[in-house]
């Protein structure tokens, strides 16, 4: 609970005992200096408020930022399952590894637009399409890329898993707004960080007069 949602219905000399030292909390035994009471007051509610926002503000732009680097990570891998077809002499040359490289470029398009669901599809088929050509790779050829076989299925499993993490990836489109609202909270946050004082300061200037 704020300490206004307590104080401000109460009397002034019981908030002032709440929240000042014993000295100035005697001062205010008088209802004295209510406006200068409630706008300290305020300044603190407004200081908690900011600083919840602020917090917000931050998660939300953390999870773009993770959110954006997922669907890089899976264009990287992407390009991984294509490295491997491109040293492979058994999938055929040129055209046994243009598929797995047209679904690559889509791939990288859907990235770049910061798109989740299409960044998942592309993997899932670059996937499909590799799968599809190390399937059609016959006995000689196995035992000729046998290695680059096995990484490319342990590749080819690794794009299906960051494919279902891009689909979730939602927030990546939103990195930089996300950063204007950060950046615009974190200067309300300071604000009224920087109002506290100067409230607090004229609430015990006005005690201190009231005491005489």
């Amino acid at each position: 609970m704020k300490i206004s949602t307590a104080c401000k219905t109460a009397l002034v000399a019981a908030c002032a005992m709440a929240v000042l030292s014993p000295v100035e909390a005697f001062a205010a035994e008088s209802p004295a200096c209510t406006t200068e009471n409630i706008a300290y007051l305020d300044a603190q509610d407004a200081q908690e408020d900011t600083e919840a926002k602020a917090d917000a503000a931050q998660g939300a732009y953390d999870q773009a930022v993770a959110d954006r680097a997922t669907l890089r990570r899976t264009s990287k891998t992407g390009e991984d399952l294509f490295g491997i077809f491109l040293d492979m002499r058994s999938v055929g040359g040129r055209k046994g590894i243009e598929p797995v490289y047209n679904e690559l470029k889509k791939l990288a398009v859907a990235v770049r637009k910061n798109d989740a669901a299409a960044t998942a599809g592309a993997a899932v088929v670059e996937a499909d399409v590799a799968k599809k050509a190390i399937d059609h790779i016959g006995e000689q050829g196995k035992n000729q890329d046998y290695l680059a076989l096995d990484n490319a299925e342990s590749v080819i499993a690794q794009l299906r898993s960051d494919a279902e993490a891009a689909r979730k990836a939602t927030a990546a489109p939103a990195v930089e707004q996300r950063k204007t609202d950060l950046d615009t909270a974190l200067s309300e946050k300071e604000k009224a960080h920087k109002a506290v004082r100067p409230a607090r300061d004229a609430y015990r200037d006005c005690l201190a007069k009231a005491k005489g």
